[in-house]
């Protein structure tokens, strides 16, 4: 069963996808514990889910893109600067937080973002 849907652009291709999990709202962003200010732990765990998961994307047209299922559309199109995208991957490994890609290029490299 599909549970989310962003419609596809005709010049454009999704050939890859890696999510990213960047660090969850910490400190004030939350409350603060010892002054009993913290929102309720559904509040605190729907917040950090949401701060923590994007999903890019990348073309063989040289793109790289956050997927937005909240617009549905394709956000931040940054050119690979390599060439068409074969592939791409989150740096976060064994639950740690990062907001860095690797993508492989057509030129042959490996670039970071």
């Amino acid at each position: 069963r599909c549970v989310g849907k962003v419609e596809g652009m005709k010049s454009r291709d999704v050939d890859s996808m890696a999510w990213v999990c960047t660090a969850p709202l910490k400190g004030k962003d939350l409350g603060d514990v010892s002054k009993g200010t913290f929102f309720s732990r559904e509040a605190c765990i729907a917040s950090e889910m949401q701060a923590r998961r994007q999903l890019f994307g990348a073309s063989r047209d040289g793109t790289i893109f956050e997927i937005d299922f909240k617009t549905k559309s394709h956000k931040g199109v940054i050119g690979s600067g390599g060439g068409a995208v074969f592939c791409l991957n989150s740096l976060c490994q064994d639950g740690s937080y990062g907001d860095l890609i690797a993508a492989g290029c057509e030129d042959g490299s490996v670039r970071i973002y």
